[in-house]
């Protein structure tokens, strides 16, 4: 639409972190002010637009979520109000049940990409060593964690469809 002193869009925040504008494309909002997020966006067009003055107005405030899942206490989707790591997570959910493989949690990513990206966390290790490595991975918005049972578990789950359900629990 047009605006009586020239040109006005409403532009999301996408899940990434990133607002869409005409001509200079994806510019990252995440993490900046207003005031800092204008003034890159004003100097991203004066590279393209002579004495162009972008004015951006916060029309509303909608917090970013990430998704846990499986072997989990409260598996569901969570609001982030700030920034956060793994294990952090992990607690807002009440923490990972005595079933879950937490050798092999998964943070499933997509930064753009045609396919997501998925990032395997050994938290047995993070845990029992204080492990550098990965002990403080950042969520960010639209992850997904997905803790997944252990071995024995999913055995478990096998020989009890077996013997309550019959063969035919687990063949079509």
């Amino acid at each position: 639409t047009t605006a009586p002193r020239g040109q006005s869009k409403i532009a999301p925040v996408a899940p990434d972190g990133r607002i869409s504008f005409p001509i200079i494309g994806n510019v990252q909002a995440e993490g900046m002010t207003v005031t800092q997020l204008e003034q890159t966006v004003n100097r991203q067009y004066s590279a393209y637009i002579r004495n162009l003055q972008a004015t951006l107005i916060l029309l509303e405030i909608h917090h970013a979520k990430f998704y846990i899942f499986g072997e989990i206490e409260r598996p569901g989707t969570y609001e982030m109000t700030s920034s956060i790591n793994l294990l952090e997570a992990l607690g807002m959910a009440n923490g990972y049940k005595k079933s879950a493989n937490i050798r092999e949690v998964v943070v499933f990513r997509n930064d753009g990409l045609e396919k997501p990206i998925a990032l395997k966390v050994d938290l047995e290790n993070v845990l029992r060593r204080g492990s550098p490595y990965y002990a403080d991975l950042r969520i960010r918005p639209a992850d997904i964690i997905f803790v997944p049972k252990t071995k024995l578990d999913n055995f478990n789950d096998l020989v009890e469809k077996i013997f309550t359900r019959g063969i035919y629990g687990i063949l079509p």
